[in-house]
């Protein structure tokens, strides 16, 4: 199953943005900060992981009686042991 992002990284003035290049997925990946970026870099040399995208569901909830949404920033799939 191919995922695709569900949400789009802009360009921002108060953090990090930009995209990387997967060897591994053979895609590019957006990421909105530093941190972020460096767990792409990890994903990307991590043996047990298979593939990985950025962006991939939006989850839907009810927080304080207001309907809420959460994007995150990463799902990969790993090497079962």
């Amino acid at each position: 199953m191919i995922l695709r992002p569900v949400r789009k990284i802009g360009l921002s003035h108060r953090s990090i943005t930009g995209k990387y290049f997967s060897r591994k997925t053979g895609t590019m990946h957006a990421f909105e900060s530093a941190l972020e970026r460096d767990w792409l870099t990890l994903l990307e040399f991590d043996s047990e992981v298979l593939s990985y995208t950025t962006q991939p569901v939006k989850i839907f909830y009810e927080h304080g009686g207001k309907a809420a949404t959460y994007t995150p920033d990463v799902i990969a799939t790993t090497r079962k042991n």
